[in-house]
């Protein structure tokens, strides 16, 4: 039963709380579970972290029906992809950039997570719109976010969608610049949805061992910071599973190049 139904603070700190809890939770336990070929707990987990992404957008969901309710609301807009443009349109202070940037954050999750599935990966074009709404309303929203998380669908999705892994990059690496490298898990997030698929080992290594090498370099983002380093540490230790093996002469070939034409990453 919802008591304040429009308080949307209240709403949009328990969509926060639920979608933070899956990523930074549910979803990490999962991916260690697969790590260590745990078939049953890896699937304990993907149901849970599902089940927080999917109560998280219907939070952003119900919030966002009050504010505009004509035609059904959300539910009605979902009818087309072009009514679901004319329908985000609706939204236009700033303020509500916040909600809608967490209603995208839980979904594109929760497509992350059931790639399988047919109907979620459909839902894809929604929530790149919604995403897109999101960062005009406010781009600046919680450390840049709405910018990493259109960053990480244009790595995640496949060239023949519109993915551009090279845009991403640019991205990603404007991000770390932009929050002067207080959010590490901008640079997790970058080694492992961007630098993978463009195969670059060397640039995931170094992001990632800046991470474990940073201190306490945000109070505000402590903890986001904690879980990115058990992050890299997991990722570090996957990497000859997450890249093909170099040639030795390319390799050699490359390393004396790479040192004159490379910068270093930001602090």
């Amino acid at each position: 039963m919802v008591t304040i139904p429009e308080n949307a603070t209240l709403r949009l700190t328990l969509a926060r709380s639920y979608a933070s809890l899956g990523f930074g939770f549910l979803a990490d336990h999962m991916e260690e579970a697969s790590m260590r070929d745990d078939v049953a707990r890896m699937d304990h987990y993907k149901a849970r972290a599902s089940a927080a992404f999917i109560r998280a957008r219907t939070i952003g969901f119900e919030i966002m029906s009050v504010w505009e309710p004509d035609d059904g609301g959300v539910q009605g807009a979902r009818r087309s992809l072009e009514r679901w443009r004319n329908y985000l349109r609706n939204f236009e202070r700033r303020e509500q950039g916040g909600q809608l940037f967490w209603t995208a954050y839980s979904w594109v999750n929760f497509i992350n997570l059931n790639k399988d599935d047919p109907d979620a990966v459909a839902d894809l074009p929604f929530v790149i719109a919604l995403a897109e709404r999101a960062k005009d309303l406010d781009h600046e929203y919680n450390d840049y976010a709405p910018h990493a998380l259109l960053a990480g669908v244009m790595a995640a999705t496949p060239a023949s969608l519109g993915g551009r892994p090279d845009l991403a990059q640019r991205e990603f690496e404007w991000l770390i610049q932009q929050t002067r490298g207080t959010n590490l898990m901008y640079r997790v997030i970058y080694a492992k949805n961007v630098l993978v698929p463009l195969q670059n080992r060397r640039g995931f290594q170094e992001q990632l061992q800046a991470v474990l090498d940073a201190g306490d370099v945000s109070e505000d983002n402590r903890l986001q910071n904690l879980l990115a380093k058990r992050r890299a540490r997991r990722y570090l230790s996957q990497i000859d599973d997450l890249f093909l093996p170099e040639e030795p002469s390319a390799a050699a070939g490359t390393s004396e190049a790479a040192g004159a034409t490379e910068t270093p990453a930001p602090n």
